[in-house]
């Protein structure tokens, strides 16, 4: 698997978000479905960029948090993820988390800002 994403510089799937019609980035398709080896290796070998952004101007972070992943979570941020990214809409990481009440993660958030 590695060696056929390390040779695919297009960072998209066909895969489509729920609630629009272009194609998702693959970190967030890896992320939907908790994939943390696939979100290792794609990081590791460069294919993605940890902030992308899909059609709503999520990051995987975004959706991390708003699944209450902790573990995708403390994993995203201890790659790099920018905490400080907004959506489309105005929302940070932390807003999806206070929406779902995702105290633990809350706290992650929190903790890395400081």
């Amino acid at each position: 698997m590695e060696r056929s994403l390390s040779h695919d510089a297009n960072s998209t799937v066909s895969h489509t978000d729920d609630d629009a019609r272009s194609p998702s980035p693959l970190l967030h398709v890896a992320t939907r479905s908790r994939s943390r080896g696939v979100i290792q290796v794609l990081l590791r070998r460069g294919v993605v960029a940890i902030d992308e952004r899909d059609s709503e101007g999520r990051t995987a972070l975004h959706i991390a948090t708003e699944l209450g992943d902790e573990v995708l979570v403390r994993l995203l941020l201890g790659q790099g993820a920018d905490t400080r990214v907004k959506d489309a809409h105005g929302r940070l990481a932390l807003h999806y988390a206070v929406e779902k009440g995702q105290c633990e993660v809350v706290e992650l958030l929190l903790d890395h800002n400081t």
